[in-house]
């Protein structure tokens, strides 16, 4: 079965490709979600009242500045728009207020590890499994978060480079989860048959896209449940984690 669709790139539209949706040999491919799946938000608000340089930056905040935030704010609170952490630090570098930058970024990856998760994660990079990311989490945010060394292994284990992230140019023509663009932009980009592909996220409407496209969706409810579904489709294998280790449901 092959699914036509026009990919975007840059501010112009390429020619319209295919993507091959029938099977293919090899290991199968991960891609994964990181918020709520491999990483869990901590005390955000304690993370930005205890930014040490707050009042320096407010002294920095032009009102031109505050109501371009605002508007991004507001469009993120109702219309629910993506990519809001990564229009901020355009701001900040549009407004040259570094320090903007930095705060926003602080408090956007005020995240910790899922334990359970990332040992899945391990065992399957020791196995040889190929593994990518595929977030809505902006490109710019997640540079500042590997950055830190509980999150390093991200850096390490994945194929950043070939990885699909949200970015403000790809916000402009619907690249972001749960349009089946986003998966389809990744599948071309990486020349990927879908039906290899095993797709990990926490958000129904994330996993019904990406089965629409052919890949092998799994919703995530913990680390548990998901060493028994991923033991059902035949590639956990003997080196996997035991269940009853594991932390989470």
């Amino acid at each position: 079965m092959r699914k036509r669709f026009t990919r975007i790139v840059g501010l112009g539209i390429c020619h319209v490709a295919s993507v091959i949706v029938s099977g293919a040999a090899g290991k199968e491919i991960f891609l994964w979600d990181l918020d709520g799946v491999v990483l869990t938000r901590t005390n955000m608000v304690g993370v930005a009242l205890s930014y040490p340089r707050k009042k320096e930056l407010w002294r920095q905040l032009s009102y031109p500045l505050l109501r371009d935030a605002l508007t991004v704010l507001f469009g993120r609170r109702v219309f629910g728009f993506k990519g809001a952490t990564e229009q901020y630090v355009r701001l900040a570098n549009q407004y040259e207020v570094p320090l903007l930058e930095e705060f926003v970024l602080s408090v956007a990856n005020a995240k910790k590890v899922i334990p359970g998760t990332v040992e899945i994660m391990r065992q399957l990079h020791e196995a040889g499994y190929p593994q990518y990311i595929g977030t809505n989490m902006g490109k710019t945010v997640f540079e500042h978060l590997v950055q830190k060394k509980e999150f390093s292994f991200l850096g390490e284990w994945f194929d950043v480079s070939a990885s699909q992230f949200v970015t403000l140019e790809g916000l402009q023509h619907g690249i972001f989860k749960p349009k089946k663009l986003f998966f389809e932009e990744f599948l071309l980009r990486n020349d990927l048959h879908a039906d290899r592909v095993i797709f990990i996220d926490d958000r129904l409407e994330n996993v019904k896209s990406a089965r629409d496209v052919g890949l092998r969706a799994v919703k995530f409810t913990g680390p548990r449940a998901l060493v028994r579904r991923l033991k059902k489709m035949g590639v956990a294998t003997n080196k996997m984690v035991s269940i009853s280790r594991l932390p989470g449901k």
